[in-house]
């Protein structure tokens, strides 16, 4: 992670690669807390390009792709007459928000 910030604190853009990096380290947890504050802030002062915003979306896409996986299963269940349309939203829901809120808990390490 280390790299990443001195590359952004000297004004200087990530490839689409170091962004894919940068944003694997901060969801693995890898990163301290004081890492990712200083990253995403240097980010904010210098400008993302669209090589790191299309880098950072990848990874994310990457590591949500199991979430996704579980409300398809949920949809299909419903097809398939095992719940109602009603419960099988509710527990999507549910999977969404408590996926959300581990993914923003593990970028601040709580």
């Amino acid at each position: 992670m280390k790299e990443y910030i001195a590359k952004v604190a000297e004004g200087e853009n990530l490839t689409e690669e170091e962004a894919k990096g940068a944003m694997d380290i901060m969801l693995s947890g890898d990163a301290t807390q004081a890492q990712i504050a200083a990253f995403l802030a240097l980010e904010r002062v210098k400008g993302e390009t669209l090589d790191e915003l299309a880098g950072f979306a990848v990874v994310l896409r990457d590591k949500a792709e199991t979430i996704f996986d579980y409300g398809i299963d949920s949809i299909m269940t419903t097809i398939n007459g095992a719940m109602d349309i009603e419960e099988a939203l509710e527990r999507a829901e549910e999977l969404y928000i408590s996926a959300a809120d581990r993914t923003f808990l593990s970028l601040i390490h709580i």
